[in-house]
């Protein structure tokens, strides 16, 4: 598969999210200032016209906007219109892309139709607590967690397949967690903690700090 990133950086700014490693390493080799995660996202306002010449010399594979840099519905998204632009040169390619978007943000509810319209396309949220006092303490800036299922509900309205992920695993029940995500999407993806990141100060907090531990979030994986 390929992995297509229309911005770099996050204003959602998950503290633990491990794209900051990835791109910190790449902006000190640019030569770019080290500004903490979360203050800066860089908008690759070319995207859409270079997609469109990679797609008509390429043979297909899935492509996925996944935020391995960077969320692709980012605030300025509805500014720039980057990730639309992109999706719709995918709808309009020769050849089938069959695309994966995954978010933390209400946006994508925007580009529902869109998404609809494209011949196979996913739709997915980053999704690691059913408890939205959690989802405040770790990502104060993303989408609460019954908006996410909100978004989950909307897109699969509209008959696009759904799915979440459920990278880290944070505290909160996980019945409530499965109950939920059984009733909104066809498909899961787990995985565990890597590294606490910039987010030591949030996981040493007394009713977090067990969650860090690798044995604690194994054990929270297998029981999802």
């Amino acid at each position: 598969y390929y992995t297509l990133s229309p911005y770099v950086g996050c204003l959602i700014g998950c503290r633990f999210c491990y794209a900051q490693s990835r791109v910190g390493i790449a902006r000190d080799l640019e030569r770019l200032p080290l500004v903490p995660w979360g203050s800066y996202v860089d908008a690759r306002v070319n995207a859409p016209e270079v997609l469109a010449r990679e797609l008509a010399a390429t043979a297909p594979r899935p492509l996925k906007f996944c935020p391995i840099v960077s969320d692709p519905y980012q605030a300025v998204e509805k500014r720039y219109g980057i990730t639309r632009g992109c999706l719709e040169v995918i709808r309009d390619a020769a050849s089938v892309w069959p695309t994966m978007v995954l978010t933390r943000s209400r946006l994508i509810e925007r580009d529902a139709a869109l998404l609809a319209s494209m011949p196979s396309v996913r739709g997915g949220v980053s999704i690691p607590t059913i408890d939205d006092a959690v989802r405040q303490h770790f990502e104060p800036r993303g989408a609460s967690v019954d908006e996410r299922l909100g978004v989950l509900r909307m897109l699969r309205g509209a008959g696009i397949p759904t799915f979440a992920v459920v990278q880290p695993l944070l505290p909160g029940s996980i019945v409530a967690l499965a109950d939920a995500l059984a009733e909104t999407v066809s498909s899961v993806s787990i995985d565990v903690l890597h590294g606490v990141e910039g987010a030591e100060e949030e996981f040493d907090a007394p009713a977090y700090v067990a969650s860090k531990d690798e044995d604690w979030q194994m054990r929270r994986a297998v029981e999802l």
